[in-house]
């Protein structure tokens, strides 16, 4: 799944490079149709609507009306609001229309670990995510190479799309004590990724302890890659209490 973010300023004249405050008057939305305009407002009506995120409608629209059925509500709704596309033409497509208005996008896997989810108790999950962002990172390069200079290329990834919450949680109540903060600087954690050698802490059990190697190593991976593709990783902030570690 793939989300378009637009940043807060657009190019007044992209052949000199000038900037200025992007404009939500009616000139900004004449790409857009009239069926597209109204689903933005039912989606937005939907989105204020409480019991609609409260009560987790969208779980029980599977089981009444099925996945095929509910799926297809959902693509024809808030998914086809948020999502750039589900094919990669379809996002050449949206990033075509945010181009000629000046905007750069910025393509996310936005996959994250809730908090109260279930303990994984295997990488597969983890490393399926990593698959989807080096493919995402592969099609924000191929984006910018049709629209851009490379220097526009960039993605966002979410930690915990790579790495558990729970784990998260441990570090960043670990990394707050005197003892802590040197055993989990920066400068260690990233002499672990580029070596590949265990890291070893003392706060965290040996399962906790090889995970957390395994998520070094996706991290880095998604790093390496980006870097050769020459994309910029913008890092989510997700859960304050998970920050410290983020």
């Amino acid at each position: 799944m793939i989300w378009t973010r637009l940043p807060l300023y657009g190019p007044s004249k992209p052949s000199t490079g000038g900037w200025q405050p992007l404009r939500f008057d009616g000139g900004a939305f004449h790409v857009k149709g009239t069926a597209e305009l109204a689903r933005a407002l039912l989606v937005l009506r939907l989105c204020a609507w409480p019991p609609l995120v409260t009560h987790g409608l969208a779980a029980w629209s599977q089981r009444l009306l099925g996945s095929r059925l509910s799926g297809a509500l959902l693509r024809a709704s808030i998914y086809g609001q948020f999502v750039a596309g589900e094919t990669a033409e379809e996002v050449r497509n949206c990033v075509g229309q945010l181009q000629a208005l000046g905007l750069q996008p910025l393509l996310a896997v936005p996959t994250e670990e809730e908090p109260d989810s279930t303990a994984k108790t295997s990488e597969v999950w983890y490393e399926e995510n990593l698959s989807a962002m080096l493919r995402c990172v592969d099609l924000s390069r191929a984006l910018v190479d049709a629209h851009g200079p490379a220097r526009n290329s960039l993605m966002q990834l979410k930690v915990t799309a790579l790495a558990s919450t729970r784990l998260c949680k441990e570090l960043s109540a670990w990394i707050q004590r005197p003892r802590g903060s040197s055993e989990l600087s920066p400068e260690r954690l990233a002499e672990a990724m580029d070596s590949g050698r265990n890291l070893q802490l003392s706060c965290l059990s040996t399962e906790q302890n090889q995970h957390l190697q395994a998520s070094l190593s996706r991290l880095h991976r998604v790093a390496q890659h980006a870097r050769a593709k020459c994309v910029r990783l913008l890092v989510d902030a997700e859960y304050t209490f998970i920050n410290p570690a983020l």
